[in-house]
């Protein structure tokens, strides 16, 4: 054979070789790629999936901020299991209302004035958080409006911001009683009023008569400085608080102290509409 013949016998079996060494290296590759396997891609989705986790999708949601726009808040009350005002409680507690979220709630226990003032605007604003027209604002420096409640209490910022707002909310023109317990015409009185977004002025053809032709046996108890505001509440398109709390009865035992639970499911709703729903765990 002439040497250029062999020459190019040689370069055609060189070519050939590199060829079947390529293939073999392709074949190789694809075989150990998870990308070509179903069995690895299923697999992988599935260890990706919160279907697949111990604590279910729900709680993965919940412990990843960039899912659920902030961390959760885990809520572990000893003693509101089953009781009727329990998931507002949850919520409430879930959305910092609270100082607190574990241990005894003490849900039958009273609540004084001055605390379910403070839960309110806290839950108002919370309600409010895109919309600061209608928020209660705090105030910074101010005079204090009653005599019972200086800037160095606890309660003071939030009495005097639903006194700024132009409700009215003290036992009197000078006092607010922070530490006594709120009863129910009290607390239906200034929930409504921060519902309905004003004062009520009371009218003077409301009388506790009203209320005992509406059927209520002992709407003569009521004080007539809070009739107006109470037949707001149950008939005249207010917040609906008093029939959330009690439900449908011809007794409103208007001076009867409030209990926390009770205080938590007036709170539940402003002006109608749920408050924000958290996500506790």
């Amino acid at each position: 054979m002439h040497l250029p013949s062999k020459i190019l016998l040689f370069a055609l079996i060189g070519l050939f070789v590199v060829a079947c060494a390529k293939t073999a290296q392709t074949s190789s590759q694809s075989a150990a790629s998870p990308a070509a396997s179903p069995t690895s891609t299923t697999s992988a989705m599935a260890a990706a999936s919160p279907v697949a986790t111990a604590s279910g999708p729900v709680a993965t949601a919940a412990a990843s901020p960039a899912a659920s726009g902030s961390a959760a808040v885990t809520v572990a009350y000893t003693d509101i299991n089953g009781i009727v005002a329990e998931k507002a409680i949850q919520n409430e507690a879930a959305l910092g209302v609270f100082e607190s979220t574990t241990g005894a709630f003490n849900p039958n226990a009273q609540i004084s004035r001055g605390e379910f003032v403070k839960w309110l605007v806290i839950l108002n604003n919370d309600y409010y958080k895109d919309n600061l027209s209608n928020q209660l604002r705090l105030p910074e420096t101010a005079e204090a409006t009653f005599d019972d409640v200086p800037q160095t209490s606890p309660y003071w910022k939030y009495v005097q911001a639903l006194t700024d707002a132009g409700f009215t909310v003290g036992v009197d023109a000078k006092h607010f009683a922070p530490d006594r317990a709120i009863n129910r015409q009290e607390m239906i009185a200034i929930k409504s009023q921060v519902d309905a977004g004003h004062k009520f002025t009371p009218n003077p053809e409301d009388t506790t008569k009203t209320l005992t032709d509406h059927g209520f046996v002992d709407g003569n108890q009521v004080n007539k400085n809070y009739v107006t505001v109470m037949l707001a509440d149950i008939y005249d398109g207010g917040g609906g608080n008093f029939e959330r709390v009690w439900g449908k009865t011809v007794y409103l035992h208007p001076a009867q102290p409030v209990t926390r639970a009770e205080a938590a499911l007036t709170l539940s709703e402003i002006a109608g509409t749920s408050v924000p729903q958290a996500q506790p765990h």
